[in-house]
């Protein structure tokens, strides 16, 4: 946990003063709890107003306090934490660059974001296909503090040599989207979480700033990740029928739009989720726990099953509720 003052002037040029109180998401709510008078007895010190925010869902006032780069690490941040090997993805979030990290594995890396990687006293950019100029930039600063050896050894995605894999106890090599490598192309790169709801007034929400925690088993979603929209159908809401019609119908209006007001390359392919979560659907968040997934069905029946994913695209979702 973290307490932020920061004093800033508005569009007018009112001088304003906020103090921010940012929580991991690993710290347990009662703790957070526990720390909330403390927390309202400085901000009034400090004069400011208090803000209170979650991991993953920081402002861009209090990203621009920190300087404008922002990294998360597991873990304490004493020295041996710092020390240990861990990968770290970077993104452009509310006009800064933000650096979380993830788990050290190949299934983790994704082309559309450049990825810091410390192993063995060295330290590695990876540069995905879609990473953007200022998201490189930030990830090499970064990578050259994390370097013992002063030295930053880049990989091109797609041209990784063996001793890059090496670095990973494991043998397989994620394979992403090929549309990720057009991201850098449009400044207007952004994504969206909506939540369908059909017995609300508003029918469709959204929400703003989301993360993984915003997906519930109970509720229908529609993400826009740019080049490709997801209809998410949880796992205790497969009987909304109103909901999931709207989320269809909104998601076909929505892609067309989309594409024509922000010069996308081309209308995103919106595919309905019903069981398990797409690879490239999860590098769309910051933090991603699979055990969190709105899509499992928890059964107890007391077999064990692999993980499946069940998918299909829009137009046959469409076309199974005209029938």
């Amino acid at each position: 946990m973290y307490l932020c003052s920061h004093m800033f002037k508005d569009e007018s040029g009112k001088k304003l003063s906020e103090v921010y109180f940012w929580a991991g998401d690993e710290v347990p709510r009662s703790t957070v709890e526990d720390a909330s008078i403390f927390v309202s007895r400085e901000a009034r010190a400090m004069g400011g107003k208090l803000i209170k925010l979650e991991q993953g869902k920081e402002t861009a006032e209090f990203l621009q306090a920190l300087g404008g780069i922002v990294i998360v690490q597991r873990g304490s941040g004493n020295k041996f934490d710092s020390l240990a090997p861990h990968m770290m993805c970077g993104r452009r979030y509310l006009g800064h660059v933000v650096f979380d990290e993830v788990d050290l594995s190949p299934a983790s890396l994704c082309s559309g974001f450049p990825y810091v990687v410390t192993a063995a006293g060295r330290c590695y950019l990876w540069k995905g296909k879609g990473s953007g100029v200022d998201e490189l930039s930030c990830a090499r600063l970064i990578g050259m503090d994390y370097a013992l050896s002063g030295e930053l050894e880049e990989i091109e995605d797609g041209r990784e040599p063996d001793a890059f894999w090496n670095l990973f106890d494991a043998n397989t090599k994620a394979v992403s989207a090929d549309h990720w490598r057009l991201k850098p192309n449009y400044d207007k790169y952004c994504s969206r979480l909506f939540c369908s709801d059909a017995a609300s007034k508003q029918q469709i929400v959204e929400i703003s700033p989301f993360s993984q925690t915003d997906l519930r088993p109970t509720n229908i979603y529609v993400l826009d990740a740019f080049f490709e929209l997801y209809i998410i159908v949880g796992s205790r809401a497969q009987a909304q029928y109103g909901s999931f019609h709207n989320a269809l119908d909104f998601a076909q209006e929505y892609g067309i739009l989309a594409a024509g007001m922000e010069d996308r390359p081309f209308v995103p392919f919106s595919t309905v989720v019903l069981e398990g979560i797409p690879r490239d659907m999860k590098s769309v968040f910051r933090k991603w726990r699979d055990a969190d997934s709105p899509t499992i069905t928890n059964v107890s029946t007391g077999l064990k099953r692999a993980r499946s994913l069940r998918v299909l695209p829009l137009n046959q979702a469409l076309q199974a509720l005209s029938d």
